[in-house]
């Protein structure tokens, strides 16, 4: 299972450089406190450090969960009848766990910081996928879901991706400099992010091979595989390589 070698790649590369803690990113909270200066407003906001977010520990993760779901298809005999049925439900219940984890690992490194913001971003992608697997369903019985609901998925994907770019185009401009791997990483990953939605849409409206669920299906095992191997193996390369603090 190629995911089962990327989850191999993490663990021995990052045992081997003792680097686990290269990819641990610190969160933080606003916290407030009653202002002394009577023209401010009621209250000051500061930041505090809740934690940190152990990306490395969670690529390792989107591994993991990703290998289990495909066990979980190869021992579990209604593969087929999804398939044949035009959806597969299982596999947004996968994306809502490895995609939301996989956001969680590139807003952090592009520089969002607040837990606040990244619950939300968080709860967003889960909603997403849940609206996808909904798609989906109503697509397989040949009938096109609502335009609210279209619409909602993709105004969650827009949101997502706003925060996230928004955030790396200010951190970057304010550090004056990013690693080269790590531009690649958000936008490529927006892109492949971007047809996942595609993909979805081309099902719906039945799209010269996308008429056929199986192709459809094909196509989003690629697509996973795609998002998943470049953002383990770009930020295994940058991380390994990069000093860990004291």
């Amino acid at each position: 299972m190629l995911h089962l070698l990327l989850g191999a790649v993490i663990v021995g590369f990052f045992t081997w450089k003792d680097a686990w803690g290269n990819g641990d990113v610190p969160i933080h909270r606003v916290s407030a406190r009653r202002a002394n200066d009577e023209t401010r407003m009621f209250y000051e906001t500061e930041t505090e450090d809740v934690g940190t977010l152990p990306n490395v520990s969670l690529l390792l993760a989107i591994c993991v969960i990703t290998c289990l779901a495909h066990l979980f298809y190869y021992f579990w005999g209604g593969y087929d009848v999804m398939t044949r049925a035009g959806s597969n439900p299982v596999r947004y219940a996968e994306y809502g766990l490895s995609a939301t984890l996989m956001t969680l690992v590139i807003a952090s490194f592009s520089g969002v910081r607040d837990v606040t913001t990244l619950l939300l971003l968080a709860v967003a992608t889960v909603v997403m996928m849940g609206l996808g697997a909904s798609i989906e369903k109503v697509a397989a019985r040949g009938d096109k879901p609502s335009l609210p609901v279209l619409s909602g998925a993709w105004l969650l994907f827009a949101g997502v991706w706003a925060a996230i770019i928004y955030s790396f185009v200010s951190t970057v401009s304010d550090a004056e400099e990013a690693p080269d791997w790590l531009p690649a990483i958000v936008f490529t990953e927006m892109v492949v992010f971007a047809l996942f939605g595609l993909l979805s849409l081309a099902y719906v409206y039945k799209w010269k091979v996308f008429n056929n669920f199986a192709t459809v299906e094909k196509g989003y095992l690629v697509l996973s595989f795609t998002a998943k191997a470049f953002l383990v193996l770009l930020l295994t390369s940058g991380l390994a390589t990069r000093p860990e603090e004291d």
